[in-house]
């Protein structure tokens, strides 16, 4: 039994799932797992998700619902637009690859959407209509739309936050549309970006969720994903004892009366749950209420306490008339507490769903009927539009993280004796260009040791194109500088200040590769490569870690039976199958530890490591921070970077700021202000998307901007939302292929 869940959105989607090694991903796919008592093996959940910045993909930072995805028809209307072609091609790959049991969509798009504060409810949810009837149409399949409602966005408006909200509940009210709201968030901190570079602070309340949010919103989402399985729930699982209906939606809000002028019953119905959550100091002081009065005015609340199970008071500082309308999280919606933060401070029910109210509000002294239908079982499924279906694979992940990785636990190594040649058993490759590292915490682990490198040239001050590398034999290289120095250098790799060049197969750029191409049949992106191997190098990461992550995404990993998978791991690694007694000796390595240990003691068997071929050339794996630096730095000053600034830059990276931190830090330097000096906001568009994409934005994107600057926007919000786009960080990759080039 295979389930799948579509995840697709914008720059917060694709935190959603990456975070912290993909903790969100794996959260939402366990999650919903356990709900509905599946094993993860033989029976599994499968998350479909790709942001490899080449096309095709399910997520794209810094991008629009409207108008991006979606464009305006001819004759009115919506019709499909760039990226949402490209979504459907991605949706036509995985039909073509076999699909699951059943498949649901995640749709988390609100972002940008929600910067328009003339954002019509009605015009996105035709447009939203028109997107689900393509993919439906693509996939041939009712799949259920299971919508993320506007979360937090500090770059948001608030009458664009409610737009898209009550676009969303109208499409969830609709019982001919099949949706559902997967997940109400107004408790987030939202606190990814790093506005002042000072890691001991954070800046809460900005534009990006951070992992910890991340699994708030994974967590609730599987709630919602295992109710619309629950025909496929185990018995004795919680969907299955429940009836299928667990506690998924949270309290609505269905009446507002005054007990006094100033006081409000607030009456919810729960959602498989029997009472509220212990209130904190911040949720007690009223905070998330509002009362919007006739005149326009609104009011936030003094007070909140439990009344009885299923009522609260509610305390406002002056009086309000009947007429007026409640809302909870109203508009932009973060729940700010006293010391700036989200998480906690909403009121809730005993299984931590927030209270809500619709996007509309409740009029006070009426009650109001919810917009949404009440919970029920999940309809009977879909037939599997094919009989074996071959799970899909999700985007390459940045490296996960974790705090105290366990060593691998292995056996006596002794290969297998092998028999003839067999082809890579895979399921499905497709891996991305690695932009933006998981936050990573201290370094635990020493580092690495570094390859040798004679003195008379230390190749670690020289950048990849001033020197010439040629290979002599394996883990053997000729370099020679540009002032005519030689030497030969041994070892797997040969450090360069801007990457390495791999010249054998036991560095840990090479075992990246490796491990990669024996779960997912194929080579992992060079930057991808470099991520993971300088993550391994300083010790921020352990090899099993990257190898529960590739297991994540599909390949072998979708392999239940044990034999099976360690016979397709040793195929994959050693270009050949095991005999019999080589299965069983692995079979007995796998039990002694996981599938994660199992696959870093086979790529780093001295048998295997024999086995790959030779390179023919060196490999440069460029250094990704040193790559995006000098990307960043060509867009802002529109020349190379000099060797200063990239290790500068790089160490920031490294440190934790993102892309888009480094943007913005850099628009704020005298060089920029002096070169931006005299132009008017579309010519300083016009630099930026020269320098970053190496083209001028068509008319479509100037146009764009200028409606975003006539709102508000600034050129720094431009110059971080070009380092996040996917345009951006191919061009990165592109240029870093034979290193990246500076100002001597």
């Amino acid at each position: 039994m295979q389930l799948d869940l579509i995840l697709r959105g914008q720059s917060n989607a694709a935190y959603l799932a990456e975070l912290d090694g993909f903790a969100g991903a794996g959260r939402l796919v366990t999650e919903v797992e356990r709900l509905l008592g599946f094993d993860g093996v033989n029976d599994r959940v499968t998350l479909v998700y790709d942001r490899d910045a080449q096309g095709g993909d399910t997520a794209y930072p810094a991008t629009a619902f409207l108008d991006e995805w979606m464009d305006p028809a001819p004759g009115g209307g919506w019709q499909a637009g760039e990226l949402e072609q490209l979504f459907l091609s991605r949706m036509r790959q995985y039909l073509a690859d076999g699909p699951g049991d059943a498949t649901a969509l995640v749709w988390l798009h609100s972002e940008y959407d929600s910067r328009d504060a003339d954002l019509s409810a009605s015009s996105l949810a035709q447009a939203m209509r028109v997107d689900a009837g393509l993919v439906r149409q693509v996939l041939g399949r009712d799949i259920p739309y299971l919508y993320v409602a506007a979360h937090p966005y500090g770059d948001g408006t608030d009458s664009g936050h409610q737009a898209i909200r009550q676009a969303m509940e109208t499409l969830a009210a609709d019982p001919g549309f099949n949706a559902r709201i997967a997940a109400r968030a107004p408790d987030l901190n939202v606190d990814l970006d790093n506005y002042d570079g000072n890691e001991a602070t954070r800046e809460y309340g900005g534009a990006h969720i951070s992992a910890s949010d991340a699994l708030i919103v994974a967590t609730r989402i599987a709630r919602v994903a295992a109710e619309e399985f629950a025909a496929y729930a185990k018995p004795g699982s919680p969907v299955a004892l429940a009836g299928g209906n667990i506690a998924s939606d949270g309290p609505q809000v269905v009446a507002a009366t005054r007990l006094e002028p100033t006081r409000l019953q607030v009456d919810v119905r729960h959602d498989g749950v029997a009472g509220f959550a212990a209130l904190d100091a911040d949720a007690a002081a009223g905070v998330g209420w509002s009362a919007l009065l006739p005149n326009g005015t609104r009011v936030p609340a003094t007070g909140a306490a439990i009344l009885d199970a299923d009522s609260l008071v509610v305390s406002f500082g002056q009086a309000l008339p009947v007429g007026a309308v409640l809302d909870y999280a109203w508009g932009i919606g973060k729940l700010w507490g006293a010391n700036g933060t989200g998480q906690g401070h909403s009121v809730a029910d005993s299984a931590g769903l927030p209270v809500w109210t619709a996007a509309a509000g409740v009029v006070i002294g009426n009650a109001a009927p919810p917009p949404v239908a009440a919970p029920s079982p999940a309809p009977a499924p879909a037939p599997p539009v094919v009989a074996e279906p071959a799970p899909p694979v999700v985007a390459e992940p940045a490296p996960p993280v974790v705090a105290e990785p366990a060593p691998p636990v292995v056996a006596e190594p002794a290969p297998p004796v092998v028999a003839e040649p067999a082809p890579p058993v895979v399921a499905e490759p497709a891996p991305p260009v690695v932009a933006e590292p998981a936050p990573a915490p201290e370094p635990i682990p020493a580092p690495a040791p570094q390859p040798g490198t004679p003195a008379a040239i230390d190749t670690t001050t020289l950048l990849r194109d001033q020197a010439t590398v040629t290979l002599l034999a394996p883990d053997l290289a000729l370099v020679t500088t540009a002032d005519g120095r030689s030497t030969t250098v041994g070892g797997s790799e040969i450090r360069f200040a801007d990457g390495r060049e791999v010249i054998g197969n036991g560095g840990n750029a090479a075992l990246v590769d490796r491990l990669h191409d024996i779960v997912l049949g194929r080579d992992s992106s060079l930057l991808g490569t470099g991520w993971a191997a300088d993550a391994l190098d300083a010790g921020r990461i352990q090899a099993r870690d990257l190898a529960d992550g590739f297991l994540a995404q599909g390949g072998i990993g979708a392999i239940g039976d044990d034999r099976a998978f360690v016979t397709a791991a040793w195929t994959n690694a050693a270009g050949a199958p095991p005999t019999e007694g080589g299965v069983a000796l692995l079979l007995e390595r796998l039990e002694a530890g996981n599938r994660a240990d199992f696959l870093v003691m086979v790529a780093t068997e001295a048998y295997v490591i024999a086995a790959q071929p030779a390179p023919p050339s060196g490999t440069f794996v460029a250094d990704w921070g040193m790559s995006f630096g000098a990307g960043l730095v060509r867009m802002a000053y529109g020349r190379d970077a000099t060797l200063a600034e990239l290790r500068a830059l790089d160490a920031q990276l490294d440190g934790g700021w993102s892309p888009a931190d480094v943007a913005r830090a850099l628009t704020a330097t005298d060089e920029y202000q002096s070169r931006m000096t005299g132009l008017d906001e579309a010519g300083v568009a016009t630099l930026l998307h020269q320098g970053a994409l190496g083209r001028a934005p068509d008319a479509a994107e100037l146009a764009e901007w200028n409606g975003l600057f006539a709102n508000g926007a600034t050129t720094t919000d431009l110059a971080a939302a070009l380092a996040d786009f996917w345009e951006f960080q191919a061009v990165v990759q592109t240029r870093a292929v034979d290193g990246v080039s500076v100002i001597a």
